[in-house]
């Protein structure tokens, strides 16, 4: 596993103008090692643990330790798409918000790639 990445950071700026200095475009090369990258996440994932929790209360899927579950569903497990799937900390969040052991959580299944089936899912829409 990979514990440091540089990443070319994005040179379009909020409002969609592409930033510049002295006329070039801007690029911004930054090493991030895991630590970083999954502080810098944090949020994001706390916002997807509820976004989460939340999708499952209301199929009526009870997850260990949710004092408001009515559910009477159970997950067999969950199966991830997508790039970011491959992020450790997204495998321990799912871990701990299911109960699921790490390989019920799955970036693929029956020969789905992860990142085809963004592309598929999308080509069907």
């Amino acid at each position: 596993a990979t514990t440091a990445a540089a990443r070319g950071l994005a040179r379009v700026a909020a409002d969609g103008r592409t930033r510049q200095r002295g006329g070039k475009p801007l690029d911004l090369d930054v090493a991030v090692d895991r630590r970083v990258f999954e502080a810098l996440s944090t949020p994001l994932l706390d916002r997807l643990e509820a976004a989460t929790a939340a999708v499952c209360r209301e199929a009526d899927v009870a997850l260990p330790g949710d004092e408001e579950a009515l559910g009477t569903r159970t997950l067999d497990g969950v199966l991830l798409v997508g790039g970011a799937t491959r992020t450790p900390a997204l495998g321990r969040m799912l871990r701990r918000l299911t109960g699921l052991p790490l390989a019920k959580i799955a970036a693929h299944n029956d020969g789905v790639h992860p990142d085809e089936a963004v592309a598929l899912g999308a080509a069907i829409r």
